[in-house]
């Protein structure tokens, strides 16, 4: 199975005051944190979805090697960032590709998480993938490509949870207690 991950760093962190990507924990970022798991994970590629500071994140990006892709809309919500990671995929992958759909901003997302969100989806193909935390499901999360157009079709500052709930019944749930931790 190919699967790439796209990384959501486009948002305006209103209420942190700076760019989330490029808050340091322990002197490193959390960009810099979400790219290397990607990159030490089995995912084929890594991809930045970068919207508010722009040039800062992409120039990190490019640092570490990883790949980028602009969310023009990024003021419209975080709808807008997981569109345009679909839409790069649709441009670069394989129809039969998955994507996982991870942030920035969970200082504790690995590459032994991801690699089980792909070891999950291998053995129920046709299926999201997602994470489990708080009594929820959300991100990090893996999509088949035939979900992709839901992905396309959400609105404002609804992220890939709308999706994931409407196919809850259906959906492989992974437990992630970190996941709900994040850097706000």
């Amino acid at each position: 199975m190919t699967v790439d991950l796209y990384i959501l760093a486009a948002g305006r962190s209103v209420r942190m005051g700076r760019p989330k990507p490029l808050v340091e924990l322990g002197g490193i970022s959390l960009l810099e944190r979400a790219i290397r798991a990607g990159q030490a994970s089995s995912a084929r590629s890594v991809t930045v979805v970068t919207g508010s500071a722009r040039q800062e994140v992409e120039e990190q990006a490019a640092a570490m090697e990883a790949g980028t892709t602009w969310n023009r809309a990024y003021r419209d919500g975080l709808s807008t960032s997981v569109a345009a990671a679909v839409r790069h995929a649709g441009l670069h992958l394989d129809p039969a590709s998955s994507l996982i759909l991870a942030g920035c901003d969970q200082p504790f997302l690995t590459a032994g998480l991801l690699n089980r969100l792909v070891d999950a989806a291998c053995e129920h193909p046709d299926r999201a993938v997602a994470c489990g935390y708080g009594g929820t499901v959300g991100i990090p999360a893996l999509f088949p490509s035939r979900l992709w157009p839901e992905l396309l079709d959400l609105h404002g500052d609804k992220g890939a949870k709308a999706v994931l709930e409407r196919h809850r019944r259906r959906l492989v749930e992974m437990d992630w207690a970190a996941g709900g931790i994040n850097v706000n």
